[in-house]
């Protein structure tokens, strides 16, 4: 517990720190706990859906040739 604290205290200090540490709150903790309470404001986007899979089959070797 007291590592933690020191750690945020070291990233508070830093400049611009408290800023970061509000965003990683907003776009990571925030919409987590959203939703596992249970719905969240907005409904998930097509592009994240389980059905929107652009990266093959599970167990697949790719053998096409990739660009640089």
């Amino acid at each position: 517990m007291r590592s933690t604290d020191r750690a945020l205290s070291n990233i508070e200090a830093h400049p611009d720190g408290f800023n970061a540490l509000r965003r990683m709150y907003s776009s990571v903790q925030q919409p987590l706990f959203d939703s596992l309470a249970g719905g969240g404001a907005r409904p998930p986007s097509p592009e994240h859906s389980p059905r929107h899979n652009t990266q093959g089959a599970p167990g697949v070797i790719n053998t096409a040739a990739l660009p640089n």
